[in-house]
């Protein structure tokens, strides 16, 4: 099978292999080069504005608008204790639901 061309953004990757129909094929990823790597600069910037964020963050907590005010409410809130559980009631054909909770941060083993 004949690769797809070189990928305009990296001249070091190409394209995951497609068949004939123009799927990925099986056991190829779908983004070899995987997740391009944030820049030194830009991490140095956002570490350095990181309280000013925060800040401003917390300031919003008194904003007129109670929309604004709650979105910052619920960032802080977030960002300090964690994002809390979600549950989510599934049915399949019978009548006992079946309950699933969803942590909010995943981790890979």
């Amino acid at each position: 099978m004949a690769k797809s061309p070189t990928s305009k953004h990296d001249d070091n990757r190409t394209a995951a292999e497609r068949d004939g129909k123009g799927r990925f094929v099986k056991g190829r990823s779908g983004n070899p080069g995987g997740r391009p790597a944030i820049p030194d600069a830009v991490k140095a910037f956002f570490a350095e504005n990181t309280m000013k964020a925060a800040e401003k963050l917390v300031e919003l907590i008194n904003d007129n608008d109670p929309s604004i005010a709650m979105r910052a409410c619920v960032a802080v809130l977030d960002r300090a204790l964690g994002k809390p559980d979600q549950s989510h009631k599934l049915e399949s054909g019978d009548t006992t639901p079946t309950i699933v909770v969803v942590r909010g941060k995943l981790e890979n083993e």
